[in-house]
């Protein structure tokens, strides 16, 4: 996402996910409550969840309490589709949605 872009303004099929916390003004319908220091907003169903509304995809969490995932990470077993070229997440979503 261009960072220089209003909020709201940006070209369609350009985003494949908007997370924002607190008291954001640019949420998809409804912010993650506020985060802090000692935490994180975890993705729901293991990572999964993905309703176009940031109260509903995740869950406040303590940072100590979650294992953190990134590509050397272990596939996530409830992903029933991975991708095979890097940065195709939102052609998936597209797709399957």
């Amino acid at each position: 996402m261009n960072s220089n872009k209003a909020c709201g303004t940006e070209t369609a099929g350009t985003l494949v996910d908007k997370v924002a916390f607190g008291t954001s003004n640019c949420a998809e319908v409804t912010a993650t409550p506020a985060l802090t220091n000692a935490s994180t907003a975890w993705r729901n169903l293991a990572g999964m969840t993905d309703t176009d509304n940031n109260l509903n995809d995740f869950t406040v969490v303590a940072s100590n309490s979650v294992t953190i995932h990134n590509r050397f990470s272990p596939p996530n077993t409830e992903c029933q589709v991975v991708p095979t070229v890097p940065g195709s997440w939102g052609n998936l979503k597209a797709i399957y949605r």
